[in-house]
């Protein structure tokens, strides 16, 4: 069953089959809402499964005529490089690697990309890259995997490994993973409304320094905002980070100063500045002084 649908330059093609792995009779559904990314350079699959297979692994394998020794798998604040072949009995070890969103090939200034937004499991040799779906083992549950599912991925058509290769590899999957969130912005905007001019809220450069995430604090939430931002390539870089009006150090209203940024602090994971590590440090040596 194939559905055909143009939405002005925007191609959507519906593909629906029935499979039974092995020969067997049909028992699993695939439904697939194939579309353009919306910055056109690859295919974004809105796949619904009905999976009543046992101990069947589902991949998706995609080919392509990229020549080079590594991958790169996306982690946590960054990515990991592994080999694109099978020399050494190590390598034969790693025959899936795991990349949360996205893992990429590159060669010169051209590449391609796998994007997920959830199933992270991708193995990959020579022109193959595979992206692991549904595993339906029976353990620890006898029905994992069984059922509905829902699976988006993508295929991405990139510049290389490049500063602008990466800048559409991230921003093609950060778009993936994403979505709409609902929330209220009726406080913000009835102080927007004192502006002139539209509000960017905030602003990171250069392209390389993301944005991870931006939150009240744990010890003070009324008071404190911790912005978590990274350098993603493996770039010496200096970062700005621009605030929008409402949040910048001072406003000045009927000759009264409102500060709405007291300070800027470099804190740890737990969200303890510099200072407060330097005053632990010398009360533990105080401490390991009198025993």
């Amino acid at each position: 069953e194939k559905e055909v649908g143009s939405n002005g330059q925007v191609i959507t093609l519906i593909v629906s089959a029935n499979i039974g792995p092995n020969g067997r009779p049909p028992t699993s559904t695939i439904r697939q809402r194939i579309s353009l990314l919306p910055s056109g350079k690859g295919l974004q699959f809105e796949t619904k499964l009905n999976w009543s297979e046992d101990r069947e692994l589902l991949k998706v394998r995609f080919g392509h005529n990229v020549r080079s020794s590594s991958l790169r798998y996306h982690v946590p604040f960054g990515y990991v490089e592994r080999a694109n072949h099978t020399n050494t009995s190590w390598e034969q070890a790693q025959f899936e690697v795991c990349g949360h969103q996205w893992a990429s090939i590159a060669e010169g200034n051209c590449g391609v990309a796998v994007l997920n937004d959830g199933r992270y499991g991708y193995s990959s040799e020579r022109d193959v890259i595979e992206l692991s779906l549904l595993r339906s083992p029976k353990a620890p549950d006898d029905l994992c995997d069984i059922g509905e599912h829902c699976v988006t991925y993508a295929y991405l058509i990139h510049e290389g490994h490049s500063h602008a290769g990466l800048d559409t590899i991230f921003s093609s999957a950060s778009y993936l993973n994403s979505g709409l969130k609902e929330m209220s912005m009726s406080p913000l905007l009835k102080a927007a409304n004192q502006l002139a001019g539209p509000l960017p809220f905030i602003r990171v450069s250069p392209s390389n320094v993301h944005l991870s995430s931006m939150k009240p604090g744990e010890d003070d939430p009324t008071q404190t905002v911790i912005l978590r931002v990274f350098e993603a390539y493996g770039s010496r870089t200096s970062a700005c980070i621009d605030l929008a009006p409402l949040i910048q150090a001072r406003r000045y209203s009927e000759g009264a100063e409102t500060r709405y940024v007291v300070s800027v602090d470099e804190v740890d994971i737990l969200e303890r500045t510099s200072e407060w590590r330097q005053e632990e440090s010398v009360n533990k040596a105080e401490q390991d002084k009198d025993m």
